[in-house]
């Protein structure tokens, strides 16, 4: 620089050489004094800054220890801090009430100072005028932070009232779950027995003592073992972490079933308890199970007698839907096997029956005749026509569970062979009606010959029209008997057939009862001594008389006299017997003759019906007749035989109206 100044100005601008380094060094100078000024100025203002940093770091640690003094007043919870000496030098407003009346904080600062560390007591106070329990906490503060304690007080009141109210509500639980029937166990977290119920010791077969010591589960475990009322293991050890591993792996609730050694069941269900650990609840399902097995043996069996029932079946239930059916029931309707897997309505099984009726058919009230049955649910039958003449019997029955029981028996075939039997039976009434008829119009025709005959014998037979020798009388004898039997047998038939048409009337009057025995004995007389029989006479009664017809109750007991005659040989005999047999007279005729065996008994009423080895048989009427003329009397009649040892037949009338 100086040279190129020498260079510009030569050897005479040394001066001005020397004025511009002063002036240089002038201006470096000022530059320097400025750049120091401005350095100054600088710092006053970082300062100026920083103050005013700082005091609005204080207005708001200002506002924040405001705000924070107003939370801790806040507060439901009582604070409060002491100096060294234990006195008070601050406190919040909850903690006002507490320390104006108790000294127990104050106490209780000190000895945390004293032995170094926080102290904690639960003390009952009376604040306000109400007795109040606090939990208190007191913590010495280090030199650092002051010295002195901090404490608080937090009012547990309302917890202890809770936890009170809690331990009630337990006790009363563990009252109830103590008189239920059923085992219960309760395993607290601690994986010992907390509580169990009587029901769990008798079901266990334990003593109370090893309940009352609250044992484990694995020395539970154990004692149900030494006991045999654990089921058969052949790894035990497994067995056992088996068990331990419910505390950890049942989350909602486990169902297993015990077999015990002696055959005994117990279902057991497992649940994780509220207050943590497990509730284990045991039954004796033993004879659930046999009741159980027998019911499903019971209805597999009514279910396979159902099926294979002749008769149609169907179960519908209280909504109207098939529940079940039986292959004869879908087999009598034609209706598809997959109709009662689908619980099909009942009316939709009505109209799939449809085909099933003859298209004239009033279908509209078939159908709602049905479904009414369903829904009145009252015991009703009905008759339904078949397509091709057919029908079926239709029963409807409801179900204790609001269902109906629906049976279809097909009566066709019953149907057809009744027609033919009243269509033959018609027949036989009809043919028995003219054979009536024809033997009623030959009796007329044969009583005007017989009379004739008759007569003559008789004149012939009387000596007052001249005599005859002992072959022609035994000839007249012979003319007189028969044409007498045959007379008999034509007043017997044309008393049946008076019966039968409903002409003959009773003429009912009082009848001595001596008397009408009398008279039939008499009429039997000379034909037992003809026959060499013995009549026997057997009365045991108080009574005089009794209403009836003479006359046919003296037909009725002649027959009977007349059969059992017929059936005695000659030594033989025959008795007629009388007595009361409470609201009924009884006339009994007993011989000794050859009996009737019990194949024919119940034919020998029977018109033109013989029975038994008659000595001298007839035409079969009088035991008809006999019959008819007792029912017409509101009487019965009786038979009791057997084999040579004789016959016994009694007639049954009222009293009051015989």
């Amino acid at each position: 620089m100086a040279g190129m100044d020498i260079a510009l100005f030569g050897g005479g601008g040394a001066v001005l050489v020397v004025l511009i380094g002063v002036l240089l060094r002038q201006t470096a100078r000022t530059g320097e004094s400025e750049r120091r000024r401005a350095d100054e100025c600088r710092r006053a203002d970082e300062a100026e800054a920083k103050a005013d940093e700082a005091e609005a770091k204080v207005r708001d640690f200002e506002v924040a220890l405001s705000r924070l003094e107003r939370v801790i007043d806040g507060l439901g919870v009582a604070i409060w801090r002491r100096n060294a000496d234990g006195e008070l030098i601050d406190n919040n407003r909850a903690a006002v009430p507490l320390l104006r009346v108790n000294e127990m904080p104050g106490l209780l600062a000190r000895r945390a100072m004293s032995v170094g560390s926080a102290q904690v007591e639960s003390r009952r106070a009376v604040v306000d005028g109400t007795p109040r329990m606090f939990q208190v906490t007191a913590e010495p503060l280090s030199d650092a932070e002051g010295g002195g304690a901090i404490g608080h007080a937090v009012d547990m009141t309302e917890l202890e009232d809770l936890q009170g109210e809690l331990e009630r509500h337990v006790a009363a639980q563990q009252d109830v779950l103590q008189k239920l029937a059923t085992a219960i166990a309760i395993f607290g977290p601690d994986r010992r027995l907390t509580f169990a119920n009587t029901a769990f010791a008798r079901l266990w077969r334990l003593d109370v003592s090893i309940i009352s010591e609250s044992p484990s589960l694995i020395e539970l475990l154990e004692a149900l073992r030494e006991r045999r009322r654990l089921p058969e293991q052949s790894d035990y050890r497994a067995y056992r972490e088996e068990w331990s591993a419910l505390f950890t792996s049942v989350i909602d609730s486990h169902e297993e079933l015990l077999f015990l050694p002696d055959d005994t069941t117990i279902r057991m269900v497992v649940t994780p308890h509220p207050f943590g650990g497990l509730l284990m609840t045991f039954e004796d399902v033993t004879d659930m199970l046999a009741l159980e097995r027998s019911f499903n043996t019971a209805l597999e069996v009514q279910r396979e007698t159902i099926d294979h029932l002749r008769d149609g079946v169907a179960v519908f239930g209280a909504d109207g839907r098939l529940r079940l059916a039986n292959p004869a029931f879908l087999e009598l309707w034609s209706l598809p096997a997959s109709l009662r897997d689908g619980e099909a309505h009942f009316s939709q099984v009505v109209d799939a029956m449809r085909p099933c009726f003859d298209a004239a058919a009033p279908w509209d009230e078939i159908r709602a005749t049905s479904i009414l049955h369903i829904g009145e649910r009252e015991v009703a039958s009905e008759r339904l026509a078949r397509v091709g003449g057919g029908a079926v019997d239709a029963d409807y029955l409801p179900l204790p569970d609001g269902g109906t029981l629906i049976t279809y028996r097909d009566i066709s075939d019953s149907l057809n062979v009744q027609r033919i039997l009243q269509e033959r039976n018609e027949a036989l009434v009809t043919a028995d009606r003219l054979k009536s008829e024809f033997i009623a119009n030959i009796s007329y025709e044969l009583r005007t010959p017989l009379n004739a005959i008759t007569g003559f014998a008789e004149l012939l037979h009387d000596p007052r029209f001249g005599p005859l020798n002992d072959r022609q009388l035994s000839y007249t004898d012979a003319i007189v008997e028969s044409s007498e039997r045959l007379v008999r047998l034509v007043d017997n038939i044309l008393d049946l057939a008076s019966i039968e048409a409903g002409y003959m009337e009773l003429d009912r009057k009082q009848v001595d009862i001596l008397d009408l025995i009398a008279d039939v004995e008499m009429l039997c007389q000379e034909r037992a001594r003809a026959n060499g029989l013995e009549l026997r006479r057997a009365i045991d009664i108080d009574l005089e008389t009794i209403e009836g017809d003479p006359v046919r109750l003296t037909q009725a007991l002649y027959n009977l006299m007349s059969n059992a005659m017929n059936f005695s040989v000659s030594g033989g005999t025959v008795t007629l017997a009388a007595q009361v047999d409470g609201p009924e007279i009884v006339f009994s005729v007993i011989d000794t003759g050859s009996g009737i065996a019990p194949e024919e008994q119940g034919q020998v009423f029977e018109r033109f019906e013989r029975a038994g080895r008659a000595a001298s048989p007839g035409v079969g009427l009088g035991l008809s007749l006999v019959k008819s003329l007792i029912e017409l009397h509101g009487g019965t009649v009786e038979l009791e035989s057997a084999v040579d040892e004789g016959t016994t037949v009694r007639l049954r009338l009222p009293i009051g109206q015989a």
